[in-house]
């Protein structure tokens, strides 16, 4: 899907992801400790990152199947801390504003978000489903979701896994977490940020 290509990330300087070479299947997640460079990482996949060198394509295929014109409107970016994004704003004035759209929307029946709340009264699962309701209803065909399980708790995180398998399945999506909570959801390929590297091989695992 995502083709990685002698990537360097440099922040402050200090080098986070060094000569990278990669292919992003259709659902990933990354791994990778505190500070390792996931959200950089992210960023620069979707363009709101810079990287220092290298490149990061779409492949043909993906943009064919999926016709794509403009590459900046496939993505739709959640980053870790959405906390204070609206604030005042109630949910159909962003679903309004940002989806032109705040009726049938399954996701938001599913999180039970009244359409008069407001943001900041939202519990941490429904501000998550409503970014990902406001990317489905823009039709990206990408989610880049910064570690979402860092601020749900037990039940939270169940919820997101049905919203997950009954929302986001006809989804590419990219995850990040520090801790192996996505293991409660199906993915085609685990990565791992480790000594400035993005890999395949668990290097947990390799240490044991």
């Amino acid at each position: 899907m995502i083709h990685i290509e002698n990537m360097k990330i440099k922040k402050k300087g200090e080098i986070l992801l060094d000569n990278t070479n990669i292919v992003l299947k259709d659902k990933v997640v990354i791994l990778g400790p505190h500070k390792s460079g996931k959200t950089a990482l992210l960023q620069a996949i979707c363009g709101k990152g810079k990287i220092t060198s290298g490149q990061i394509l779409l492949s043909d295929e993906f943009i064919k199947e999926n016709n794509i014109g403009d590459q900046k409107g496939v993505f739709m970016y959640i980053p870790k801390d959405y906390s204070n994004f609206f604030k005042d704003l109630s949910v159909k004035h962003i679903l309004t504003f940002f989806a032109r759209n705040a009726e049938h929307s399954l996701l938001l029946k599913d999180g039970n978000i009244e359409l008069n709340l407001k943001f900041k009264d939202l519990s941490n699962i429904q501000k998550l489903i409503l970014f990902m309701d406001i990317g489905r209803k823009n039709n990206k065909k990408i989610f880049i979701l910064d570690e979402p399980f860092v601020n749900l708790d037990l039940v939270e995180t169940s919820i997101f896994k049905k919203i997950y398998s009954d929302h986001l399945n006809d989804k590419s999506v990219i995850l990040t977490s520090n801790t192996y909570s996505h293991t409660i959801l199906d993915f085609e390929q685990n990565l791992y940020i480790h000594n400035k590297k993005l890999i395949e091989e668990d290097p947990f695992v390799q240490i044991l």
